[in-house]
């Protein structure tokens, strides 16, 4: 090993965190904010939105689980796999993917509602331990305001500044893409019929 290699790799490494940071940062998505943090094991994330969009849409995009494949970049699959009462159980499986690093995801999630303002969730088995996450509405002005806190426990194999910016990354490109659904759903509704 050369006797500078020791400060080439964590330079590297920063570079490379820097880089992600502009990208990440450059991807301006309908004013998304997302911040990503590290609380021991645990990665502990939070997100938000304000959109000019109805309550009823907002709730009914965001409890479609069974269409999220259908939007959300990373997922293949999403669908309900039982309901009871007031919950139900959600199957996920897909792949998180930034840059060069790929970080496959199959989730069992179990899901409870409270109408038109919260959606909670909390993983039964899969790639992220110890996952909890809610998503809630709030009143805004001009609309509403989309929130998103979770923790979890990642299963990334790579070091920790820059496994949150990949979790970052990811979070954002998936955050961005319910909003923009939402949104999409919104101007549909909105649209006059033409006859």
């Amino acid at each position: 090993m050369h006797p500078d290699s020791s400060r080439v790799v964590p330079g590297f490494l920063y570079g490379l965190a820097a880089s992600l940071v502009f990208l990440v940062h450059s991807a301006d998505a309908q004013d998304v904010l997302v911040n990503v943090v590290r609380e021991g094991d645990f990665v502990v994330v939070s997100a938000s939105a304000d959109m000019p969009v109805e309550r009823s849409i907002a709730w009914e995009v965001l409890t479609n689980y069974d269409r999220y494949a259908e939007f959300i970049p990373h997922l293949r699959v999403s669908r309900v796999v039982s309901r009871s009462g007031g919950g139900l159980v959600l199957e996920q499986q897909g792949e998180f993917r930034f840059l060069f690093f790929r970080q496959p995801l199959e989730l069992r999630l179990a899901v409870t509602e409270k109408p038109q303002y919260l959606v909670e969730s909390r993983s039964l088995s899969g790639s992220l331990k110890d996952l909890k996450g809610n998503y809630e509405l709030h009143d805004a002005p001009g609309g509403l305001r989309l929130l998103y806190s979770g923790r979890f426990v990642p299963d990334i194999s790579l070091p920790w500044f820059i496994g949150l910016f990949f979790v970052r990354a990811v979070i954002e490109k998936e955050f961005s893409a319910l909003v923009a659904e939402i949104l999409r759903r919104n101007s549909e509704h909105l649209r006059p019929i033409i006859r």
